[in-house]
């Protein structure tokens, strides 16, 4: 849309293409614009990181050059590609092609882990106090007995 002047068109067209005719095996995205174009000697370079076309930065189109970049990974990350096709002055159509998979049947295979052993459980230590003097030991006593101290 940024590069389509005021007044102009953006069309995005959606269809399936390729394999028998009721069993396509491709979907397809096109988005067309009737903006500033490409031009021919640059379609090779556009899917370059940074890259900008001359078309954009003769109209100050702001950009740094990463999101055709970004769009053509996500396609062939999905198996798929993009395509161009641009005039300059008139515009340009991307076409983003996936391919449409059946899906394989969800398979889920138990896994069988070892015996869970318990663990060894260790005797509780007996707390063992410090020697006292004996007016501690007896106060001591008394306060644990719930004694008063005195």
């Amino acid at each position: 849309m940024k590069f389509t002047p005021t007044g102009g068109r953006v069309a995005v067209t959606l269809g399936l293409a390729g394999g028998e005719e009721d069993a396509p095996d491709t979907a397809m995205i096109a988005v067309s614009d009737t903006g500033i174009g490409i031009p021919a000697d640059e379609i090779d370079q556009l899917f370059s990181r940074f890259f900008r076309a001359s078309t954009a930065t003769q109209f100050a189109v702001p950009g740094v050059g990463l999101g055709l970049t970004i769009t053509q990974a996500i396609a062939v990350a999905h198996h798929g590609r993009i395509r161009v096709a641009s005039t300059v002055g008139e515009g340009t159509t991307f076409t983003f092609e996936l391919p449409l998979f059946e899906p394989a049947p969800l398979e889920l295979t138990p896994v069988e882990s070892p015996p869970l052993e318990a663990a060894p459980v260790e005797k509780p230590r007996e707390e063992t106090q410090p020697s006292r003097r004996p007016e501690e030991a007896e106060l001591a006593n008394q306060v644990s007995a719930g004694r008063p101290a005195g």
